[in-house]
C-alpha cells in the first residue's frame, strides 16, 4: 500500500522541521503528538519554551507553487471539516520541502489565521485543489496565495 510509504516519508519530512524548530526556535523540547494522544485534535507536534506549552500543526509540500493550501474540508464524502476548522494547535508550521532539503518555512498563527478565514478569506475565489490518499478520501483545499494573508497572521517568514 502506498499511503503506508506516504506516512514513511512524512515522518521523515516532519523530523527535518522538528530540527530546524528545535534549533531555530531554541525549544526546550519538542514532543510528537502521536505519543502524547493529540492526533485527534490536529496536532502533530508539542513544544515547550520556558515551561509554557505549545501545540503546533505541520503541513509538507514538495513543491513551492508560491502559496499554500488550507483544507476547508477533511473529507467531501462525510463533509467533516478540514485542520483550519479542527485544528486545535496553537501554531501552524508550513513547509517546503524539495529533494530532500527543507527550502522554506512558515510559521503562522492558526487561531489568526481561522479568524481571518471564516471572516473575508472565504469569500475570495481561490483556486479549489482536490486531494486525499489512495482514493480512501477526498480532501477540498484551497490555494491561497502568501501575499493575501495578512502579515500579522505570520510570526516568521523564510529559512
Amino acid at each position: 500500500m502506498s499511503w503506508i510509504k506516504d506516512l514513511e516519508n512524512e515522518r521523515k519530512d516532519i523530523k527535518k522541521v522538528e530540527l530546524w524548530l528545535i534549533d531555530k526556535l531554541k525549544l526546550d523540547k519538542l514532543e510528537d503528538a502521536n505519543i502524547v494522544d493529540q492526533v485527534e485534535n490536529d496536532i502533530d507536534l508539542i513544544g515547550w519554551v520556558s515551561g509554557r506549552r505549545i501545540a503546533i500543526e505541520v503541513k509538507i509540500r514538495h513543491k513551492d507553487y508560491g502559496d499554500f493550501l488550507l483544507e476547508e474540508t477533511s473529507n467531501t464524502t462525510t463533509k467533516s471539516k478540514g485542520w483550519i476548522y479542527k485544528s486545535q494547535a496553537e501554531l501552524l508550521v508550513y513547509a517546503i520541502i524539495e529533494n530532500e532539503s527543507l527550502t522554506f518555512i512558515n510559521i503562522l498563527d492558526l487561531s489568526a489565521l481561522r479568524e481571518w478565514w471564516i471572516r473575508e478569506g472565504i469569500y475570495h475565489n481561490y483556486s479549489e485543489w482536490f486531494g486525499g490518499t489512495d482514493n480512501l478520501y477526498e480532501t477540498l483545499n484551497y490555494a491561497i496565495p502568501w501575499k493575501d494573508i495578512p502579515r500579522d497572521i505570520i510570526f516568521f517568514r523564510g529559512i
